[in-house]
């Protein structure tokens, strides 16, 4: 019965039994595949941190070995830092060793705050006010900010004066941290006396750090002047240094490589005492004093007013004065010795007078009648001069008689004239200071310069107007000391002068003196302009020039002016029979001509230069 109710119990069994197996098998394949998945991840993952390991071992090879002598500079270039070091500026001498521009020592007080305990900051403060005076805001926060680098040197006061170097000297031990730094600044003794002379100092431009790996930012430059000119002389050769740095980049100890050059001096033939005079002599009148040593064309002097101190472009604290120089409407920063142009006035007259007795078509008996006006052209003397000769033409300055004194002598030969006197060209070398060349007139430059119908002619007018120094002529102040100084040669003119041998160029350098140019005047002749250019002191238009104490003789002029008052003229030289100056001197918008608003100030330039022994 059990059999019967169970008959395929026999496949039960059987079917169950192979359910089991097959369970089994399933299992045991699931079972194989994971496990082979797990391995092929255990090997990716060995595959892959191998990868990395060589990775990692390539790059270390790669730094430490084959990069190691890129990366040694590198990290000494991180813990050292150059430094260059400033060079001292050459001076700028006078003719007997003066200085007209020096570098000078000048005192900063500077606070290195690992030197000193954090808890010692307030006496400190108390301390430095006690010596300096209550301290600014800003000195304030230099020193307690100080504490944030305590390897940095902090800045606290610039330029203090020898009494505080003394008292912070006294108190060091009281005052740790505080030290004096002494670094040099550009110092110009004369001031506004020589800045004619010296020029100044100026920050260089992004320009000027790219176009010359000399200079670094902040440093100075010179702007105008002998500083500008000479510039590549002075500056000097920079030294070389290198500092031990912390990780912070603070500085620890420091090794010098190369010592720094200084500039070279360089000794100019302008006379410091004259040039004081000069100055003095001009007051608070805007003009130009030029002084030439007629024997050598040693340049002595060179003035122009109004002036300013060159020590202003110096001093970052000054920017205001800078500002003010720069807006400033009479120009104090416009050499009017060398670049500022004048009509000479009747100071030319002596041009006219030398052409005329050079070529022989003047003589000192040549005789024309004033009678105030010569065909439309007035004289200054309305009523005339009568008839005059040569000499006392000049004396008196007679317009009407040096009309037909330039009719005589002929465009061609005042103009060939002028020219060998030096008007019309540039008379420095290039490369030195900056001069305006003035006008010539001349035909041919009319033509090129002149617009419309008054440049298609030349004129017995333009003629007549140049003879007396009027019309397109246009001169410079140096040009007319060069105009004296060669008549009272005789003719000859010398190159101009202004340094010692050799410094920089053999045009400038003393030493040479052979005339650059001759203008043929016999003995008799050169000896008559002198006693001329006497006889316009003595009883002539310059008698507030006459002097007890030196022989002058000269020139007066008076020049007309399209923008204003006329200018005064007077040109001269002393003593006048063997001259050791010749001397002009150009008073802008006077108001009154050359007799008595320039002579007077010549007269006391050669009686105080006379007395103080220049003239000897």
């Amino acid at each position: 019965m059990h059999r019967d109710l169970y008959p395929f119990a026999f496949l039960r069994r059987s079917h169950s039994f192979d359910s089991r197996s097959a369970a089994k098998n399933t299992g045991r394949v699931i079972g194989n595949r994971e496990a082979g998945a797990s391995e092929y991840r255990v090997r990716l993952l060995s595959f892959v941190t191998a990868l990395l390991f060589l990775g990692l071992f390539c790059r270390a090879f790669s730094l430490q070995v084959l990069g190691r002598r890129y990366f040694r500079l590198l990290a000494q270039s991180n813990a050292r830092k150059e430094e260059r070091l400033p060079s001292v500026r050459g001076a700028i001498l006078d003719r007997r060793g003066r200085p007209l521009a020096i570098d000078n020592a000048v005192f900063d007080l500077v606070f290195l705050p690992r030197l000193c305990p954090v808890d010692s900051f307030p006496v400190i403060e108390q301390r430095l006010g006690e010596i300096l005076g209550p301290l600014a805001t800003a000195e304030r926060n230099a020193l307690w900010n100080s504490r944030r680098r305590p390897l940095k040197p902090f800045l606290l006061r610039r330029s203090v004066e020898r009494v505080i170097v003394a008292r912070v000297k006294e108190r060091e031990e009281d005052l740790p941290g505080v030290r004096i730094v002494v670094r040099a600044r550009r110092t110009y003794p004369l001031g506004p006396v020589a800045a004619a002379v010296t020029g100044y100092l100026g920050e260089v431009t992004r320009r000027e750090l790219v176009a010359d790996p000399w200079y670094e930012p902040g440093d100075k430059k010179g702007r105008a002047g002998a500083e500008g000119f000479l510039e590549r002389i002075l500056r000097g050769e920079k030294g070389l240094a290198q500092w031990d740095l912390t990780s912070k980049g603070d500085r620890i100890e420091k090794r010098v490589l190369k010592e720094p050059r200084p500039g070279r001096n360089v000794r100019l033939t302008i006379d410091a005492q004259l040039q004081e005079i000069a100055y003095e002599a001009m007051g608070e009148s805007a003009g130009a004093v030029v002084a030439i040593e007629p024997s050598s064309g040693e340049i002595l002097s060179l003035v122009s007013t109004p002036s300013y101190d060159p020590e202003v472009f110096v001093d970052p604290r000054r920017s205001d004065q800078r500002r003010s120089l720069l807006l400033d409407p009479r120009r104090p920063l416009f050499n009017r010795a060398l670049q500022a142009t004048y009509p000479p006035g009747s100071t030319f007259k002596i041009v006219t007078m030398i052409a005329g007795l050079a070529s022989g078509r003047l003589t000192p008996g040549t005789t024309f009648r004033c009678a105030g006006e010569y065909e439309g052209m007035g004289c200054w003397k309305k009523e005339g001069h009568g008839t005059l000769a040569l000499s006392s033409a000049l004396a008196q300055s007679c317009n009407v008689y040096f009309y037909q004194a330039g009719e005589r002598v002929g465009t061609e030969t005042l103009v060939g004239t002028a020219r060998t006197f030096g008007l019309g060209e540039r008379l420095l070398p290039a490369g030195t200071f900056r001069e305006n060349p003035g006008v010539l007139p001349s035909p041919e430059w009319e033509r090129r310069n002149v617009p419309g119908p008054d440049g298609e002619h030349w004129g017995l007018g333009d003629l007549r107007n140049m003879a007396i120094g009027q019309g397109y002529l246009q001169t410079t102040p140096l040009q007319m000391a060069v105009v004296v100084a060669t008549a009272v040669e005789g003719g000859l003119r010398r190159r101009l002068r202004l340094f010692s041998d050799g410094v920089p160029s053999v045009q400038m350098s003393r030493g040479e003196t052979e005339p650059l140019a001759r203008i043929s005047l016999n003995p008799k002749e050169a000896e008559f302009v002198r006693t001329a250019l006497s006889n316009v002191v003595r009883y002539g238009t310059a008698r507030r020039a006459w002097s007890a104490k030196v022989a002058i003789g000269g020139k007066t002029g008076t020049a007309q002016s399209a923008y204003g008052p006329d200018h005064a003229w007077f040109i001269a030289a002393a003593p006048i029979e063997a001259p050791r100056l010749a001397l002009a001197v150009l008073v802008e918008s006077a108001g009154h001509g050359g007799g008595r608003a320039a002579a007077p100030r010549a007269k006391r330039i050669f009686e105080r230069y006379w007395e103080e022994g220049g003239l000897e």
